[in-house]
């Protein structure tokens, strides 16, 4: 499949969101479930307030027997789902094939040399990975708040953009 999240981003983030939630009622913390279920590893989030500093919400890496996602400080509990969800998208569809998984770092010190390197990249959302990775965020975002009885007011989307 490989580049299919990236060539079709709407349609890969309906899809995938289907294809890995087990709720009829989703909501955050059963998406982080079945993220993990689907993968077959655990998700670690850990707060580095310095990310934003470098232009960056949050950062995922592949630590092989888990994921590892760094945040910064999000400015609201919406911001830190919908933060959290744009990285689910980039794990699920890794885990799919359907895009490039980022580097892999087997150890915290790997990962310490992975963060050294995407400290001197600044975050680019018009790129094809972001674009998709938030059209995920916002599927995943939409459907947790219908589910909830929520409107379709509060859409990062041109924030992060």
């Amino acid at each position: 499949m490989g580049d299919y999240a990236l060539r079709h981003p709407e349609r890969a983030a309906h899809e995938a969101f289907e294809l890995i939630n087990t709720r009829s009622r989703p909501t955050m913390d059963s998406l982080l479930a079945d993220v993990s279920e689907a993968t077959g590893k655990s998700i670690d989030i850990r707060e580095m307030s310095m990310l934003g500093t470098w232009g960056a919400a949050a950062l995922w890496m592949d630590l092989g027997d888990r994921h590892l996602i760094l945040e910064s400080a999000p400015t609201s509990s919406h911001h830190r789902a919908w933060v959290r969800a744009h990285e689910f998208g980039h794990i699920v569809y890794a885990h799919l094939g359907w895009a490039d998984p980022p580097a892999h770092a087997r150890t915290f010190a790997e990962a310490g040399q992975l963060l050294d390197a995407a400290r001197q990249h600044s975050v680019d959302f018009r790129r094809p990975a972001e674009q998709a990775a938030e059209a995920f965020a916002r599927y995943a975002d939409l459907r947790i708040r219908e589910a909830h009885g929520g409107g379709h007011d509060n859409d990062y989307t041109a924030a992060l953009s």
